[in-house]
């Protein structure tokens, strides 16, 4: 039955956390791995584009990771290198959800924190905003540590914050596309691009 599936899938799940989270790094980065690929990472000579970031997670400590892993931080990075006119507006940050001045906000805005990925809420006018909701959701957000789950050794010192964005839209009011491009060693090697990423989303990845 689903429910009896559900269950042991959610007692599985509450097992396995059990046991990552009293690992040592080194055999942490090892069973996320495992549990993903079905095979052990290669430390001593990485190939795979996954095995390579295992092996940074374990050995390249780069004091650059944190700045760049805390959104609020690598704004202001971004700002000295290229301009604040290439970054995007920043409304508030702030420590407790509790403290979003919805009330004084213009539309359209983004609520996100500065160490997760994704969980973000849009919001486009008023009939988004449930003060209640938002401010458990965040809650929750704010306590999640990529740092310890992932092993994520670059968000170990990134404060959990929030912050506010502008929106940026196209004119029909969908979100722009998106690109990302994969560096190795100072050069390009592939590049991921996403279009409609909050509607019918289609991702492409390309090679140079």
């Amino acid at each position: 039955m689903i429910w009896e599936k559900t269950l042991i899938w959610k007692i599985s799940k509450k097992i396995y956390n059990f046991i990552l989270n009293r690992l040592p790094d080194f055999a942490a980065v090892r069973l996320l791995y495992f549990r993903r690929f079905k095979r052990l990472p290669n430390f001593r000579n990485p190939k795979y584009f996954n095995e390579k970031i295992a092996w940074r997670k374990l050995y390249q400590h780069n004091p650059l990771f944190p700045v760049f892993s805390d959104k609020i931080a690598a704004k202001t990075v971004v700002e000295n290198l290229v301009g604040k006119e290439h970054v995007i507006e920043t409304l508030w940050t702030g420590d407790k959800p509790e403290d979003i001045p919805f009330d004084t906000l213009s539309y359209p805005y983004v609520i996100k924190t500065n160490h997760n990925s994704g969980g973000n809420v849009f919001i486009r006018s008023a009939q988004d905003i449930d003060k209640e909701k938002i401010i458990t959701f965040f809650k929750s957000q704010l306590k999640f540590d990529y740092w310890h789950y992932l092993r994520e050794w670059g968000y170990f010192d990134v404060p959990h914050r929030l912050l506010i964005e502008r929106m940026v839209e196209m004119p029909n009011g969908k979100v722009p596309e998106d690109y990302k491009f994969f560096v190795y060693g100072g050069r390009v090697h592939f590049v991921q691009y996403d279009a409609d990423r909050f509607g019918e989303h289609r991702r492409n990845m390309y090679d140079r």
